[in-house]
């Protein structure tokens, strides 16, 4: 079962909220929460793709309404 993932995204990263132990290719969900309205998260799978920097993610993948969380 892949780890769920809090932090921020920052220029097509998701910059974890805390240092984690990642290794390149490791499957993680991330999870988004909009400051504008904390209620609605969104939630994608992902593959981190460089360690201690960040976990790469398509923009698209946090544009989708489909990965809002109800």
């Amino acid at each position: 079962m892949p780890m769920v993932i809090r932090g921020t995204i920052r220029n097509g990263y998701v910059v974890p909220s805390q240092p984690l132990d990642l290794r390149d290719g490791e499957s993680v969900y991330i999870v988004s929460v909009p400051p504008s309205d904390p209620q609605r998260r969104r939630t994608a799978l992902a593959r981190v793709q460089q360690r201690a920097v960040g976990i790469a993610l398509p923009d698209e993948v946090f544009s989708s309404e489909s990965y809002y969380e109800d």
